[in-house]
């Protein structure tokens, strides 16, 4: 393995990325997140020592699958696919062990993507129910009264 050395904010892996290593952390911590349909990113995870991350990468040859950023000064430890050859090679009981663990984090990791959809769909809509309130008040208020719009087009109020 070999030590590398990282400061906040500096990013270990950049979801989308190739690679073929996994970090264990010695010192510090990280942050996991996963980059949305509308660039922002979501948290999933918070890590720290002894903890591994970009193990799907390193076991399958697959595009990092998340954002891993260090929280402060942070201290890991890179294994790439040829030590971990030699791992599996020695005692191949453990692929079964990591695929498990793997599994569970993937499985976690959906669960909150499908939480942060659902949370903004419903935010849209309340925003939306929000907005028509609004302007049925407002249009009270000032007693305005718009004609019936024809489909496709735009009023200006």
């Amino acid at each position: 393995a070999e030590r590398r050395e990282f400061g906040w904010p500096e990013r270990l892996i950049r979801q989308g990325d190739a690679g073929d290593s996994m970090f264990i952390i010695a010192a510090g911590g990280v942050e996991v997140t996963l980059t949305q349909d509308d660039g922002s990113e979501l948290p999933v995870a918070r890590l720290g020592v002894g903890e591994p991350v970009g193990i799907m990468s390193l076991l399958t040859g697959e595009p990092r699958g998340a954002n891993v950023r260090a929280t402060g000064d942070l201290v890991v430890y890179e294994i790439g696919k040829a030590a971990m050859q030699t791992v599996f090679e020695r005692r191949p009981q453990i692929m079964e062990k990591l695929a498990e663990m793997i599994a569970q984090m993937q499985l976690e990791n959906e669960r909150k993507e499908a939480d942060y959809r659902r949370s903004r769909q419903e935010e849209g809509t309340v925003k939306r129910g929000l907005v028509q309130d609004l302007v049925a008040r407002i249009k009270a208020f000032f007693g305005v009264r718009l004609p019936p719009s024809r489909a496709g087009e735009r009023r200006v109020i």
